[in-house]
């Protein structure tokens, strides 16, 4: 791309253009180093400087990420080719629609999100307020109404006052459970006939599994052959049929496929799901009102449902509440995701927090673009820390995952300190012979 042509209307430092584009200094040298913007012209005084179209450039670029969710590569091609775009979005309260390009990159081959969801709609309705109320009334009849506890001890330890979403008391130990539930009741009654079917080795196979059976329907749960041995029995326990599969993504997509083409079974994707979503958005729906004034919210970050639901309602119900996620440092693909506003997938994660291994959605990602205020990074040590303060100090279980946004409150107590932050911790269901604080438990 050629540099732009001088306009001595509007000679616009990287700082000024950063500023007036609403997007970071390093946000747009990206996008220069990727064609996506003209190099800056050069004054008399050999001083770079970038134009006004510049701005409305920077604009179009972010909005197409967030809102049709095209890579880079995409954006620039049809850029350079002079297309248009219609990017549309819903009001407030109500639902929002997400376009999907045609020409999304391949989700199975590691160019997009890993996990590809099961409505694969080019539009994809995301919830409204009424939505998020219609699910909670939808799952209150199986779904735990959970606690909200607070620990003065903690308190004095961050500086902060917070304020504990206790998810780790629900069906299943987690959060999951929500979701699970709201997707099994929205099924039509053609579909919840032939059953659900998902791959997980973790909180949402036990979820999708005792929802099933909750309403009576088969649950065919794909599960990695070297999963915990205990996650497997409890899965059979709740009534599902295991498929074993290599451990891999593609072996695990591939036994769905299977089961779904020998049995017309309903894909439930672990958060990928608006339903799912919509379910887990429930969480922050009790939070905001047991606890109505917040300065911040916080929820980790894997695959980013439970995320995606905390915000949408958060923005609803609660818009001066800033919606901050955590994450291991040693899984970052979401930080960096956010930070670049282009998707990072997982590569490898190692991590203690073992429910946060994976990519975020194509779904779940724009959302996290357009409603969270931050992602911050916590090390294996403040996790470790977190996790053995809230047993300690509050005398309950929680696992590694939802001990991640108070170890963010531990390893960055400037950012929090004199704020009222809630805290979902997520899920509780911990392998008691591997504590890591403990290791000849």
């Amino acid at each position: 791309m050629n540099s732009a042509p001088e306009d001595k209307k509007c000679h616009l430092k990287i700082s000024q253009l950063a500023q007036r584009a609403g997007v970071s200094i390093p946000t747009v040298k990206h996008y220069v180093r990727e064609g996506l913007l003209p190099r800056p012209m050069k004054t008399s005084r050999n001083m770079a400087y970038y134009s006004e179209a510049d701005i409305n450039r920077i604009r179009l670029i972010k909005k197409l990420q967030k809102e049709k969710y095209l890579p880079l590569d995409v954006i620039k091609r049809h850029m350079d080719a002079g297309e248009a775009f219609d990017v549309k979005a819903g009001a407030d309260n109500t639902s929002k629609v997400i376009n999907q390009p045609d020409d999304m990159t391949d989700l199975n081959k590691g160019k997009g999100p890993a996990q590809a969801s099961s409505q694969s709609d080019s539009k994809l309705h995301l919830p409204g307020l009424d939505d998020i109320q219609k699910a909670a009334a939808r799952i209150a009849p199986f779904a735990h109404r959970t606690p909200v506890m607070t620990s003065d001890s903690l308190d004095q330890m961050t500086g902060a006052r917070l304020s504990f979403k206790c998810e780790n008391f629900q069906k299943v130990g987690a959060f999951k459970f929500r979701g699970a539930a709201n997707a099994v009741l929205s099924l039509e009654p053609g579909a919840a006939e032939k059953g659900v079917v998902t791959h997980s080795s973790g909180n949402h196979a036990q979820a999708l599994a005792l929802a099933a059976r909750l309403q009576g329907l088969k649950a065919y749960i794909v599960m990695p052959e070297n999963a915990p041995k205990v996650k497997i029995a409890a899965v059979r326990g709740y009534g599902a049929e295991v498929i074993l599969c290599r451990p891999s993504l593609e072996a695990r997509e591939a036994g769905v496929r299977k089961i779904i083409k020998q049995t017309g079974a309903e894909l439930i994707h672990p958060y990928d799901d608006v339903r799912i979503i919509t379910g887990q958005a429930t969480c922050a729906l009790e939070f905001h009102q047991q606890v109505p004034d917040l300065d911040i919210i916080m929820a980790p970050v894997g695959g980013g449902g439970l995320l995606s639901g905390t915000a949408l309602t958060t923005r609803f119900i609660s818009p001066k509440t800033r919606v901050i996620a955590a994450e291991p440092e040693l899984a970052d693909d979401a930080f960096c995701s956010f930070q670049t506003q282009t998707f990072v997938p997982a590569r490898s994660p190692q991590t203690i927090a073992d429910g946060l291994l994976t990519s975020l959605g194509k779904i779940t990602f724009p959302v996290i673009l357009e409603h969270v205020d931050d992602i911050v990074l916590v090390s294996e040590q403040n996790i470790i820390a977190a996790m053995r303060s809230i047993w300690e100090r509050m005398k309950i279980v929680v696992e590694p995952s939802g001990a991640v946004p108070l170890g963010a409150v531990l390893e960055h107590p400037d950012r929090f300190k004199g704020q009222h932050v809630g805290i979902i911790l997520s899920g509780g269901n911990v392998d008691l012979a591997g504590l890591p604080w403990c290791k000849k438990c």
